[in-house]
């Protein structure tokens, strides 16, 4: 059914008046009464009733011309963000990301999304983990860049995977691990796991449980620590090990190595969250290049 013969029935039913309707649609009142006309043969249903000097809606017309609104309405949107899209469209784009992540993930993307995209302004916000979680369930970012895991609220948004993780060991450099070149999770029994204790990084020590667990690792010794910083220094200080994602071997510490995990298995996903109900037009490219460029 053509999109502009259920205008028609709308402006029609609006004027209830043909030769009105037919000069608003900027078409003759003959074609305008064929349009209808093969309207109610689609549906089966008579939506007026015409006499010699007036026109009825009738009841099921009623009905009929609420629901085509609608149908116009949402055709309209679409037509819109999809000429949006091919012109260039203008927007603003909030996005949280982890400070640490920062070059790995947004550096070789953003460029390239500016020269398609020259009209959206990017606003980009560096922080530890709760914060981008807490803007982007509040609304306040559109975009976060973290890992995909099982934390409080994640129910609430929607995740694009956009690159694999390998699992790394940090270590101190002169721990009697430290000469190795791999390790498997069971070279790690007797070893002191050092956790970050807030409900992000509780919800990645779960993950890290499961995959010991499936090896037959049994994490014995924990140490608590406030923050992922405090992790780090007490690796460095020997206080126990640390298993990181991969994108963290870039912090520099002088007394650490990192060692790669060797068991096939031993991976986290890096993703792009946002909530399904945000409407932003940018978010949907921004996540297609992501998905290209850092796979």
């Amino acid at each position: 059914m053509d999109i502009e013969y259920l205008r028609e029935c709308i402006i029609l039913a609006k004027y209830l008046n043909f030769t009105a309707a037919a000069e608003i649609v900027h078409i003759t009142q003959p074609v305008l009464s064929r349009h209808i006309k093969d309207v109610e043969e689609k549906i089966g249903v008579k939506l007026f009733v015409r006499t010699k000097h007036s026109v009825h809606i009738t009841e099921e017309g009623k009905y009929f011309i609420e629901l085509a609104e609608v149908i116009v309405k949402t055709f309209d949107q679409m037509m819109d963000k999809m000429e949006s899209i091919k012109t260039g469209f203008s927007s603003n784009l909030q996005i949280g990301i982890l400070y640490y992540a920062v070059d790995q993930y947004l550096s070789p993307v953003l460029d390239k999304f500016k020269d398609i995209y020259p009209n959206v302004n990017i606003n980009i916000f560096p922080s530890y983990p709760i914060p981008v979680i807490e803007n982007l369930l509040s609304g306040n970012f559109d975009l976060g860049i973290i890992l995909k895991l099982n934390f409080l609220g994640s129910e609430r948004l929607e995740f694009q995977v956009v690159k694999r993780e390998q699992l790394i060991v940090a270590i101190r450099h002169d721990h009697i691990l430290s000469k190795n070149e791999t390790l498997c999770l069971e070279d790690l029994n007797n070893e002191i796991f050092l956790d970050i204790d807030d409900f992000f990084f509780n919800s990645y020590s779960r993950y890290i449980y499961q995959l010991c667990n499936k090896y037959g690792l049994i994490i014995e010794k924990r140490k608590l620590v406030n923050n992922l910083e405090a992790a780090i220094l007490a690796a460095q200080s020997g206080e126990g090990i640390l298993i990181l994602p991969s994108q963290l071997r870039d912090i520099p510490f002088s007394k650490l190595k990192y060692i790669p995990i060797s068991n096939e298995d031993c991976f986290i996903d890096m993703a792009i969250a946002h909530k399904p109900e945000n409407q932003n037009i940018a978010i949907a490219p921004f996540i297609d290049l992501c998905k290209k460029v850092l796979k």
